[in-house]
């Protein structure tokens, strides 16, 4: 739920500073930039060396429709949740044992987990638990190098990060 509030806080004022200093917007999702519902006037303040030191939006909304804007962005958010990963995995870099933890869900949980080397040949695969949460990969016998971990969920997703071997 942190990522959700970190990601809309920062899409929601890196855009009206885009908008407000005249800069192409950085989001690929039309009207990013340009939240439905919202306008008004940022403002900048500098302290005497020229340091920026605040910065403050005003509108002409009420507290009803900026509320409705913000439910409207946070929606928006949760929707592309999917997007984010769903796995942590630690440690990287890895002396003997690679540990991948995941949110157990009612619909979605891991299928597959597939260990390449850097040349995409396939090292070691594993299955576990449908009621698991958390898959121990040993590294003990293989090479030092650079690995993709490939991990399937059972919805047809899939998530992809890489590891160092040392």
């Amino acid at each position: 739920m942190k990522k959700i509030y970190f990601l809309f806080l920062t899409s929601f004022l890196l855009s009206f500073t885009a908008v407000a200093q005249g800069i192409p917007c950085p989001f690929p999702t039309p009207g990013a930039c340009n939240p439905p519902g919202a306008s008004g006037t940022i403002h900048f303040s500098y302290d005497n060396a020229g340091n920026h030191i605040k910065r403050s939006f005003a509108t002409s909304k009420s507290a009803n429709q900026i509320a409705e804007v913000t439910e409207t962005l946070v929606e928006e958010l949760e929707e592309k949740q999917e997007d984010i990963s769903l796995l942590d995995y630690y440690p990287n870099p890895i002396e003997n044992e690679l540990t991948i933890t995941w949110a157990k869900s009612i619909n979605t949980h891991v299928t597959s987990v597939f260990v390449f080397n850097i040349s995409g040949k396939l090292v070691k695969s594993f299955n576990p638990s449908q009621k698991s949460q958390e898959l121990n990969l040993p590294f003990q016998n293989i090479a030092s190098g650079l690995y993709i971990i490939k991990v399937l969920f059972n919805d047809g997703k899939q998530d992809v990060f890489k590891v160092i071997k040392k």
